[in-house]
């Protein structure tokens, strides 16, 4: 799924398995989308937080093939619609991959202003591949 992104960390089953699964301090939502022969399409990892006694939600990362749009646009939907049946009013996804802010603007989210990650981190390549997933 890496291929056609021009930096992106390590995103293998191991390190996914003990990022969201075993991470002892926050409960993810993880949704897994596959082709018809069980191949890992992509995914998603949500999760829900309370702030000012209202509950959000968050998606924390979405990876997909580069190109395959089909395959965010499919997550993203499963993803607000978990989101909506967990009671949450509000979504958040912070992003720099022009892919997936696209995708994310045809579903309704808006930008907002955050500090640009490349003054916190240094000089990045461009467009690289980088999520809440990440630490930031």
């Amino acid at each position: 799924v890496h291929d056609g992104y021009v930096a992106i960390t390590l995103r293998n089953a191991s390190f996914l398995q003990w990022r969201y699964r075993e991470y002892p301090e926050t409960q993810y939502t993880v949704l897994v989308l596959r082709s018809n022969g069980n191949a890992v399409r992509g995914y998603v990892v949500l999760e829900l937080f309370e702030q000012r006694r209202r509950l959000r939600g968050k998606i924390i990362d979405l990876l997909t093939a580069c190109n395959d749009d089909q395959a965010r646009h499919a997550l993203i939907d499963a993803a607000l619609g978990v989101l909506r049946e967990q009671g949450a009013d509000t979504a958040y996804c912070f992003t720099t991959c022009t892919g997936l802010v696209d995708a994310l603007g045809k579903h309704g989210f808006k930008p907002k202003r955050r500090p640009d990650p490349a003054s916190v981190l240094g000089t990045l390549p461009t467009d690289p591949f980088i999520t809440e997933g990440d630490g930031i």
